[in-house]
């Protein structure tokens, strides 16, 4: 039987936490997966990777995802922040990603200009004002392709901070 072409992915890190998301979040990951036909992977320890630079919260661990050897037969992976909760019947993220190859959400779903600007000023505040992307994405749903595992390696062995969300989506 041939791998999988797409899986989803998420990482739950401690007991406490797996207790709940295996209650509250896990049946909608899973109801997910069997909607798109394919696999999910709940990570219960740290994603591998070769790079050398340490991150200070789980949240990098989305950043690994294409060097992580149990995935690497797949060509495109949908990651899920363990805290999130799919509800009804959500669109096919990797349908949705033939024009760009990826595809994030972007976070501005509100509206709000000054929500935005604050946004902006929280996740790129570490790039010159005038290399601010217009767009913030949420990077708690992202669908990415084999092809973007440099891209990827790059956020993690060139960024630091405690969230990977305002340098993964600046190069996405």
């Amino acid at each position: 039987m041939s791998a999988p072409r797409r899986a989803l992915v998420s990482v739950v890190l401690g007991s406490d936490y797996r207790r709940f998301y295996d209650a509250h979040i896990r049946p909608g990951h899973e109801r997910f997966a069997r909607q798109l036909g394919c696999p999910l992977h709940v990570f219960t320890r740290p994603l591998k990777s070769t790079s050398t630079v340490t991150h200070p919260h789980a949240s990098w661990e989305k950043v690994k995802i294409l060097e992580e050897p149990e995935l690497a037969r797949c060509e495109q992976l949908c990651w899920l922040d363990a805290d999130l909760f799919v509800l009804g019947e959500p669109l096919d993220p990797f349908a949705l990603t033939e024009e760009k190859g990826w595809l994030a959400v972007d976070d501005d779903t509100y509206g709000v200009p000054a929500q935005s600007e604050l946004g902006r000023r929280w996740w790129y505040g570490f790039l010159p004002e005038a290399a601010w992307p217009k767009v913030v994405l949420n990077t708690g749903l992202f669908v990415v392709h084999r092809s973007h595992q440099a891209l990827l390696r790059g956020v993690l062995d060139h960024y630091g901070g405690r969230w990977d969300q305002g340098p993964l989506s600046a190069h996405l």
